[in-house]
């Protein structure tokens, strides 16, 4: 079947370790929106830490949060968690340990932390007033991992309302379930009249696995984590190597 919408994961996917885009792969990309295809970005990120990509390129569309926030400029869907579930959630959570865990909250593409987030592309604003969390559309919950175990008990607290990916081995990122990569871009794709069979989809990290899963195309970059090279229809170069512009030209081009 035709392609008709690519859809990129950022970090450590379509970014290089430089964390930007190369001219090379933005001429790829701008090729591609030529003949007729969109161009998609999916990423964890928050809407603010994406704007320095989307003013150096017009992406046809936008999926941030893991899937919360989907726009294509005249379209926007959201998903957030309900406050409840959330304030239940950290209550529970901090119960669990003698020391607070470090979290973060992301309301309204505003990031908030109980401590200094060392080295994040984005910045979050102190918030000492957990469990309680700011006004606002709950996007997401971040708790730091700080022993293996922590990953194991904190998923012992999802609900049938919210579910848990780990990023990078670093952190636990949380959502509703209704905000997945894959259900985000689907709701695009329903107003494009787009199908999944006409997505190439590029990623690499755990939350990625699902819509290299589904997609009409999956590909794994050389880089990725062993679940999302399993699933993958085709395995192309690192973030490093150019991997999306060279599957594209040799492919799709």
């Amino acid at each position: 079947m035709e392609t008709k919408v690519i859809v990129c994961d950022l970090d450590n996917t379509l970014l290089n370790g430089d964390k930007n885009i190369t001219g090379y792969t933005l001429e790829t990309l701008k090729l591609c929106r030529e003949r007729g295809m969109k161009v998609v970005i999916n990423t964890a990120r928050p809407p603010r830490a994406v704007t320095m990509y989307t003013d150096k390129f017009p992406f046809d569309g936008v999926v941030t949060y893991n899937g919360g926030h989907a726009t294509d400029g005249v379209h926007t869907e959201i998903r957030d968690i309900r406050r409840e579930t959330g304030e239940e959630l950290i209550t529970r959570l901090f119960g669990r340990y003698v020391h607070r865990p470090r979290v973060s909250v992301e309301v309204d593409d505003m990031g908030y932390a109980n401590y200094e987030l060392p080295g994040a592309v984005y910045q979050a604003e102190h918030w000492e007033d957990f469990p309680r969390l700011p006004e606002g559309r709950v996007m997401k919950i971040h708790v730091a991992i700080e022993s293996p175990a922590m990953v194991e008990q904190v998923k012992g607290l999802m609900t049938d309302e919210i579910y848990m990916t780990v990023a990078a081995h670093r952190s636990i990122q949380i959502m509703t379930r209704e905000a997945t990569k894959w259900k985000g871009l689907c709701r695009l794709l329903e107003h494009w009249n787009a199908q999944p069979e006409q997505v190439i989809y590029f990623g690499d990290d755990n939350d990625d696995v699902e819509p290299i899963r589904l997609a009409g195309t999956g590909v794994a970059m050389k880089n990725a984590i062993p679940a999302a090279m399993e699933e993958a229809d085709y395995i192309t170069g690192t973030n490093n190597e150019e991997g999306v512009a060279h599957y594209l030209r040799r492919f799709v081009l």
